[in-house]
Parts: C-alpha cells; sequence; structure tokens
C-alpha cells in the first residue's frame, strides 16, 4: 500500500476523508503568493528538491484526481503543510532524503482516489509525494485545529513508504526479514482501504507487535508506522514502553534503526541517542496518542444546540438529529462494537460504526420519559432495556427493544405495578445488572420512600424481589451488582445497603456506617466491593461486604456518582467532571483529565484502556459524551 489514511484520534472514521475537507468560511488564514513561493524556494533550498503546487503531474499507475489550489485561501493551506513537512524533514540527514529517490513534493487541494479522499500518496513511478492541503485534524484538548502537528505525522509516514520502496523495491509489500519479526501466526489485514475501525490510527498498542491497528492492515503500513515512531518523539515515548515487554515490538524497531543505519551512515547511534531522547516530554503533549477523556458529543454550545466533536473532522451541529434539545448523558453500555447511552428527556444514543459513514451517534428517539437513568443492551446489540420515569403512564418504566432502538415497548410500569400511593411521578427506576439476555435485576425507589429490586429471568417480565425501607427517609435504591450468580449488592441513599448471597432470592440490610448517598456499587470478587458516594468518598469491604471503611478519594465537594472497575483498577467520577482513577485497591487515586466541568454519571470500561463516559448538567439539560483509548491517562 502506498499511500497513507490521516492519523486520527479514537473517535475518527477512516471512511469519511471527504468530509474532512475544510470549508472557505472556516479558513480565515489567507497568504499572498509572493510570500508563499518566498517560503517555497526556502524549503527547496533547505531540502534540495522540488516542491510543486501548480504545474504539479498526474500520478502514475493511480486512478487518482488531483486539483491545484487558486487563491491566497489555497496559499494559507499549502503553507500550513508544508510547515509540518518542514518540522518532519528536518528529521532527516539529506543523505536519507536523497536516499528515498524524491523528486518533488507536490501539495494539492484534491487527492482524491477510486475509494475516498487521501491526504497523501506516494508515487514511486514519478519520485512524487503527494499532500492534500484540504484534509484537517481536530484537537479536541486545545479545542483548536493543530495542522503543524496534523502534517508532521503524515510527512514522516508518507516519507516512511518512500524509504522503504526505495530500500526493498517491489518486494517492500512482501519482506520476508520484516515478517520473521512477527510472533508466529501473525496474519496481515486486506490492506490499508479496508480498515474499518474508527481508531484504527489511534498509538493504543492492540496487539503484540503493533503500534496501532491501521499498522495491521499491512506489511507496507505497518513499516510506515515503525518508522513514524523512531522520528517522532511524542509517539516515540509511549511505544518504546510498550517494547520493553513486547519484544516483537522491539525487534522492529531496532531492524528499522538497523535498516536505515546500513543505509545512511549518518544515522549512527548519536544520531538516535539525540533523536530518541524523552527526557522531560510528557505523555499528553500531543494528540497523536489518546489524552485522558475525549468529548465525542457536547450540548450547550451553539444556542442551546449539541455539537459532535470528533477529530479528523470539523464541528457538525447535530440540533436536527437529536431533536434540537441539549442533551445530558447518565448512564452507558457497550454491546459490541456499540455504545448506548441514555439520558435526559428521554433520549437513547447509541455510538456505533456505520460503513458508509464511520463513527455515528443516532438518537432512538421513541421512548415516553422524563429522564432515562439506566440502559443495558444484549451483545447481538439488538435487544436493549432502558430504564426511568414515565411521561405517558406516570410513575417510572423499563422500556425494551428488540430491533436495535427502533420500536419500544414498556415491560414494567411502577404506577401499574403499586398503584395505591400518591405523586406517582416521583417514582425512579435508575440501573440494571443481566447476567445473559435473560437474566437480569433492575432497582429503583418509589414515592413513599421505599427501595425496589427486580428480577427477570426471561427478559420479558419483572417480578418484585425487595422492596421495603433500608435506612431513612429517602429509600431509593440506585445501583445493584453481582460478583458472581450467588453474590450481590446494592445500594441507595441515606447509606443503604442491601445484599444477597443466594442469587437474588432474598435480601439483607448492611451497615455502611455513613449516611451519605450511595450511588454505585462495583466488585473485585465476592469479598471485594467498592461503592462511590457523596462528598468525595468511596465504600471499600473486603469481606464481602459484613464491614465498610471510608476511603477520601475526591474533594468533599464532589459527589461521585460513577464508579468502573477492570482489572485491579478502579475508577470514579463525580461533580465538575472529576474522575479518579486507583491502581493499588483504592489506597490511593490519582485525578485524570476529563476536558469537560459536566458532572459524571456513569463510566464503563471495555478493559483497562478503552472505556466511556456519560455526562450530564444537575440543572439543565447539558452534558457529554466522553471516550478513552488511554485508560484516562
Amino acid at each position: 500500500m502506498r499511500r497513507i489514511i490521516s492519523v486520527l484520534l479514537i473517535f475518527a472514521a477512516l471512511t469519511v476523508f471527504n468530509s474532512s475537507v475544510i470549508s472557505q468560511s472556516k479558513m480565515e488564514d489567507t497568504m499572498p503568493t509572493d510570500e508563499l513561493e518566498a517560503k517555497i524556494k526556502k524549503l527547496e533550498d533547505k531540502f534540495r528538491l522540488k516542491i510543486l503546487y501548480k504545474g504539479v503531474p498526474a500520478p502514475t499507475g493511480e486512478s487518482y484526481v488531483i486539483e491545484e489550489g487558486s487563491g491566497m485561501e489555497d496559499n494559507a493551506r499549502v503553507s500550513k503543510v508544508l510547515s509540518g513537512i518542514d518540522v518532519a524533514f528536518s528529521r532527516y540527514p539529506l543523505e536519507l532524503i536523497k536516499l528515498a529517490g524524491i523528486s518533488s513534493i507536490a501539495v494539492v487541494k484534491k487527492l482524491e482516489g477510486p475509494e475516498r479522499v487521501a491526504p497523501e500518496m506516494a508515487d514511486y513511478g514519478n519520485h512524487v509525494l503527494y499532500f492534500n492541503c484540504s484534509i484537517v485534524a481536530f484537537d479536541p484538548i486545545q479545542n483548536k485545529i493543530d495542522y503543524v502537528l496534523f502534517w508532521t505525522y503524515i510527512a514522516h509516514h508518507g516519507f516512511g513508504h518512500m524509504i522503504d520502496y526505495a530500500i526493498k523495491g517491489a518486494s517492500s509489500s512482501d519482506d520476508a526479514e520484516w515478517k520473521k519479526l512477527n510472533d508466529s501466526g501473525v496474519d496481515y489485514g486486506s490492506g490499508a482501504w479496508g480498515v474499518k475501525e474508527h481508531d484504527a490510527m489511534c498509538f493504543v498498542h492492540p496487539a503484540k507487535g503493533f503500534v496501532n491497528k491501521y499498522s495491521m492492515s499491512s506489511m507496507q503500513e505497518d513499516k510506515a508506522e515503525i518508522f513514524t515512531s523512531l522520528f517522532m518523539r511524542e509517539i516515540y515515548l509511549r511505544v518504546s514502553e510498550w517494547a520493553v515487554s513486547d519484544k516483537a515490538l522491539e525487534r522492529k524497531l531496532n531492524y528499522m534503526k538497523g535498516l536505515l543505519s546500513a543505509k545512511c551512515e549518518k544515522l549512527d547511534q548519536n544520531f538516535w541517542n539525540k533523536t530518541l531522547n524523552v527526557a522531560g516530554l510528557k505523555k499528553n503533549s500531543t494528540w497523536l496518542t489518546p489524552v485522558g477523556w475525549l468529548p465525542v458529543l457536547k450540548s450547550g454550545v451553539g444556542g442551546g444546540q449539541v455539537e459532535r466533536v470528533e477529530p479528523g473532522r470539523e464541528r457538525v451541529v447535530f440540533g436536527v438529529m437529536l431533536t434540537g434539545k441539549t442533551v445530558g448523558t447518565l448512564d452507558v453500555c457497550y454491546s459490541n462494537d456499540t455504545a448506548w447511552f441514555v439520558g435526559h428527556v428521554g433520549d437513547v444514543l447509541k455510538k456505533f460504526e456505520s460503513p458508509a459513514k464511520g463513527w455515528e451517534v443516532e438518537n432512538c428517539k421513541s421512548v415516553t420519559a422524563m429522564s432515562l437513568w439506566g440502559v443495558w443492551a444484549a451483545p447481538d446489540g439488538k435487544k436493549v432495556w432502558v430504564c426511568g420515569g414515565d411521561s405517558r403512564k406516570n410513575g417510572a418504566s423499563i422500556w425494551y427493544s428488540e430491533d436495535g432502538g427502533k420500536k419500544w415497548k414498556v415491560q414494567f410500569n411502577s404506577a401499574e405495578t403499586y398503584p395505591d400511593r400518591s405523586l406517582l411521578s416521583t417514582d425512579h427506576m435508575n440501573k440494571f445488572f443481566f447476567f445473559d439476555e435473560k437474566n437480569g435485576f433492575a432497582v429503583g425507589g418509589l414515592s413513599d420512600n421505599t427501595g425496589i429490586i427486580l428480577k427477570t429471568s426471561d427478559g420479558k417480565t419483572w417480578q418484585t424481589v425487595y422492596k421495603d425501607w433500608t435506612v431513612g427517609t429517602d429509600d431509593e435504591l440506585r445501583s445493584i451488582w453481582f460478583a458472581d450468580a450467588q453474590h450481590g449488592c446494592a445500594v441507595g441513599h441515606y447509606g443503604a445497603i442491601v445484599m444477597t448471597c443466594d442469587g437474588g432470592k432474598t435480601w439483607s440490610k448492611v451497615s455502611s456506617g455513613t449516611e451519605q448517598y450511595l450511588y454505585t456499587v462495583r466488585s473485585l470478587s465476592k469479598d471485594v466491593w467498592f461503592i462511590s458516594a457523596a462528598s468525595g468518598i468511596v465504600l471499600r469491604s473486603t469481606d464481602g461486604g459484613k464491614k465498610w471503611e471510608q476511603i477520601d478519594a475526591g474533594e468533599p465537594s464532589e459527589h461521585l456518582y460513577a464508579l468502573a472497575v477492570c482489572g485491579r483498577k478502579i475508577w470514579v467520577g463525580g461533580e465538575n467532571g472529576a474522575i479518579y482513577v486507583s491502581s493499588d485497591n483504592g489506597e490511593n487515586w490519582e485525578k485524570q483529565q476529563s476536558n469537560v466541568a459536566y458532572p459524571i454519571h456513569s463510566i464503563f470500561m471495555l478493559n483497562d484502556k478503552v472505556g466511556a463516559a456519560a455526562c450530564a448538567s444537575n440543572t439543565a439539560n447539558l452534558g457529554a459524551i466522553l471516550f478513552t483509548y488511554s485508560g484516562g491517562e
């Protein structure tokens, strides 16, 4: 594969480059032609090659359509691309540039292939490296477009293809020596155009020997990504850490250094020591590796509309798709490649991978709810349960969809099940726990201050297995979890804890030692449990819930609504966008960068790196959807 798809974060789609073209209205910078040509002349003298933006030759052997820029706006874009190329090529000795066989760099405003728009293409026949200046990258951390960093990456990757072909020739796509560097049984994919994962270019170490999913698509892309890792210190910092325990990755890094050094004597050990010096470099110094928790949807911007914030694209307002309402999200779960969010005004959102448009957010708006507080989806992505206040039937309800959120029906309603009460509109159904698509539990609270636990054994009907006062005047239960088939725990207001040791047949009240609101419960085992609570505390039990100790995880002003456990790591989230993580069983907590100020209501971790968080304001329908591909680091 002789071309590179643009580098994107966790949430960008590799199939939508045609929508990544920056509009004239978004580009306010201009540059007179004489200034651009002066810059080009300087770079031509510096790197001893030709730079073209007019009179660009058509690519050879490829069905590519190119279009040259015209006007001062296009000049400004060309200039920004050249700034990134300048940073990248300045890392190479002139001998290496000569070895790559590049006669010209061509910057155009359209580079469209048979399958999609491309940001870069290496033309070995003409010895030309093409760049498409209309492709942009969005940096959600800095809330700005960082052109130079983006094009520095693109330039390194494209040059990596050129140097690979110069050294290996036609065998670069089937390099026997490179193949031996992989562990046994490793097979590459169908090539760069076959990559569909939204996060393919994120440096997340998806498998031994590979820095990202894109490098797994073909041997040529693997080599280009390893090359890039050696010349961008921001990336090498992370990759070198992985290589300590990943011998296949270590072999590839050393092989690439050795291969380049053998062909260019200036790439000696002193060069690598200087180039790869990462002392003092912070992990979050670049968006090329995922940083913290990244907002994919934010509301409360643009006059009450919902704004999609997705790297690799311009900002797109979602007011129409989301029925023109601002959205706060209160719960999140995963089913395979789909993340489900629920929240205020009955919104059910699913973030999924579309073959046509990449990652999308769809509003399954057919639940007549005041607010939805819980969601669970079966692995098939079709069967989905949500719960919350019911604006049609009154009380609180559980809704079910068997077609991925297109149609919904009520399976349970508190006003119908427990009718002889007042203020039915204050009922709550809050959260689920499912063992599978037939067996699960739900918790909530009724207007007469009783907590309830429901159970289903067929995924269709719900029976009450607990209905009682727990500890105080407001006995609403907020969360439920099972460590195994027998041992479960539900928690709620005023320090309420009830536990079961027989699979939910019977429940017993347990003293928590506090009157703080308890929001979310999770377990490491049937003996070790954690509960996130108000006032910045976490409760921990190491004896199966008999005794609970209080741990200060956050600030006293921060109610910690969310809690997630994966492996030995524990995350909690709460007020003001606070997210904390512990790697030592809750003894110590480190604050992470959430990039939002909304309260974190739910965190769901697929593994210790990949997860999502649901955020919503307490006073208005404002919020966000967050994702991380770095465990929040």
